[in-house]
């Protein structure tokens, strides 16, 4: 009882959704013992949904696989491939698989939505104490899901919030310089860890947002909000962090290899955003100001730099992507009197 009390205590101490999911693996290993454990997640554009898997215990004794917030989980595969994991997902109801009789998959859900489904597989059928448990812990899950989510979301738009996003920073900035492990995966599987990993810290502003708020009224400002965050989830790798900041203002924490790889996602995103009709509205634009991270940088210090980048983009006719660090190299620096901030104008 001491040691389920250990792992309750564990999971409601964990405050991001990859470290929780993991929690919830571990606890039905130690309760039950299965031969193998996994939580399906669905990552990428509504268009093209795929599955992300994060297993904790695999067939023939294979070693669990630990994964990183701020780095790739792995390779993903299209929602079809799984047909059964596609059933449970699409009808909240608990599917046996047929060609083993003790392997079952379970529906992870918040109050409003499917966003998960739990695999376990046993030698034998899961006995009554053993479904009692299960149906604990997704009650449990459920709950504890709903918490985190209203933590550390944005309430309209469903991205990370203002209050995550220190957390976030310090750990990707912990890992520049490190060389860091990548395991080993198929020639063919689509995306691979990185090595040596740089960030990036983008800001995204919505050019002229004011004049939709007053043409066309707060709810309607309110719509574009939640579309662009929308257009942000399909714009990047489900391992990037997207916030948002606050009013118009949004972030992404990006990784790569090359200041290009942070471009070309930026500008992706400032392309497509251009070319979408917003109900109403028609076509807006955003502004992105952008700087890589530095060790020992910290958040107001990159956000400023991106910030910067920002005011630049405005000034240069808004609809465009500025660097940072290519302006540091470009223009003469100057220190305000006033506020200390460096200003290139």
């Amino acid at each position: 009882m001491s040691r389920l009390l250990d792992h309750l205590a564990d999971l409601a101490g964990h405050r991001d959704r990859d470290t929780l999911d993991e929690a919830v693996m571990r606890l039905i290993d130690e309760l039950i013992c299965p031969q193998y454990v996994a939580i399906h997640r669905t990552v990428g554009s509504l268009e093209a949904p795929r599955w992300l898997t994060h297993v904790y215990k695999r067939h023939r004794g294979e070693p669990y696989r630990s994964y990183e917030a701020t780095r790739d989980a792995g390779p993903t595969v299209p929602l079809e491939s799984l047909p059964y994991h596609l059933t449970c997902l699409q009808s909240g109801e608990i599917v046996r698989v047929t060609q083993a009789p003790a392997h079952w998959l379970y529906p992870l859900q918040t109050d409003n939505e499917i966003v998960a489904v739990l695999e376990v597989w046993q030698l034998n059928a899961p006995s009554p104490e053993e479904a009692r448990i299960l149906s604990a812990v997704r009650r449990y899950y459920r709950h504890l899901r709903g918490l985190l989510d209203e933590n550390e979301r944005d309430a309209l738009t469903g991205l990370l919030n203002r209050k995550s996003f220190d957390e976030t920073f310090v750990r990707a900035a912990l890992q520049l310089g490190n060389d860091v492990p990548a395991p080993q995966f198929k020639a063919d599987e689509r995306r691979r860890p990185l090595r040596n990993t740089r960030y990036w810290l983008g800001v995204v502003d919505i050019d002229n947002f004011k004049r939709i708020n007053d043409e066309f009224g707060h709810l309607m400002g309110d719509e574009v909000l939640l579309l662009l965050g929308q257009i942000m989830r399909h714009s990047f790798r489900h391992e990037e962090h997207l916030y948002r900041f606050g009013g118009e203002e949004f972030l992404v924490l990006l990784s790569g290899d090359r200041p290009a790889d942070a471009r070309q996602a930026l500008e992706r995103l400032r392309t497509t955003v251009a070319s979408h009709d917003f109900p109403r509205v028609g076509s807006l634009t955003v502004s992105i100001g952008y700087t890589e991270l530095q060790p020992g940088d910290t958040p107001s210090a990159a956000f400023e730099r991106a910030d910067q980048a920002v005011y630049k983009a405005k000034r240069d006719g808004r609809n465009c992507c500025v660097d940072f660090d290519k302006l540091a190299l470009d223009h003469p620096l100057a220190e305000s009197a006033n506020t200390g901030m460096v200003e290139f104008f």
